[in-house]
């Protein structure tokens, strides 16, 4: 297969393999090295642990995957599911890899960038979440940066952001309720009491 299929083709070969793991690793162990099948395993256990929320198997899969044989969206996935686990150090060692291949026009790497700085950093967050809005406007950017509005007292341009997020996410009940407290903030209790009305 090649490096360059998407998350779903992955997701289909780590069904397969299920079916196989047992096999691939006596072959993989007997050989004493990574096999393409091996890699390939790592890579679909990766992808399948990060879409049920196993992070933390994910990280290891990932981990086990040489810099070498990881595509673009590899490594974008590496450091985000590096995110979604906690562990700023891989995250921050595939952002690196991924800047040397000239990455930074993609909206996820600039999100991904965006939270080495939160909440030490807020000027550099709202630097880089711009970024990625600007290049592909995400219901996770927006929230991201009206959190960051919020914290700094610019209710009004928190508010526009959640608005923003819910056109991309209209059901996201956690970002209906940052924007009823957003909306309470700004002392629009009128607002608020229409979103709760109509579910929005």
């Amino acid at each position: 297969m090649s490096p360059s299929y998407d998350a779903a083709a992955w997701n289909r070969l780590a069904k397969w393999l299920s079916g196989h793991a047992t096999r691939c690793g006596v072959v993989c162990m007997a050989s004493g090295r990574t096999t393409t099948t091996e890699r390939l395993a790592h890579r679909a256990v990766a992808y399948q642990a990060y879409q049920v929320e196993d992070y933390a198997t994910a990280l290891a899969a990932w981990q086990k995957i040489s810099l070498h044989d990881m595509s673009n969206e590899d490594l974008l996935a590496a450091a985000n599911t590096a995110q979604a686990a906690g562990n700023g150090a891989a995250r921050d060692r595939w952002l690196q890899q991924a800047e040397k291949r000239g990455l930074g026009s993609n909206a996820l790497y600039w999100w991904l960038h965006a939270q080495r700085y939160i909440p030490g950093q807020p000027e550099l967050a709202l630097n880089d979440l711009t970024r990625s809005i600007n290049i592909a406007p995400s219901a996770n950017a927006y929230v991201a940066r009206a959190t960051i509005y919020r914290q700094r007292h610019n209710v009004p341009a928190a508010v526009s952001d959640l608005r923003a997020a819910l056109e991309l996410e209209p059901n996201n009940s956690n970002t209906q309720a940052a924007l009823g407290y957003a909306l309470w903030d700004s002392g629009d209790i009128a607002q608020v009491a229409g979103n709760a009305r109509t579910g929005a």
